[in-house]
């Protein structure tokens, strides 16, 4: 659900790489800066046993 939601704000052009011009129009909203999941060390999970499940993402809004 996230993913498909950062796929989409992210917005890539959709466009066949042979055309010279961007004709359909999608703008970037926002940067993917992680392309894997962050998971916590072991530190943290010491630490914090109910960061264990923890996943998190990065995107930076334009």
């Amino acid at each position: 659900m996230v993913k498909s939601s950062f796929l989409e704000y992210e917005g890539k052009c959709t466009c066949p790489p042979d055309f010279p011009v961007c004709k359909c129009g999608r703008e970037k909203r926002a940067e993917i800066i992680t392309k894997k999941v962050v998971r916590p060390g072991l530190e943290e999970i010491s630490s914090n046993p109910r960061s264990k499940n923890a996943r998190l993402r990065v995107l930076e809004k334009l």
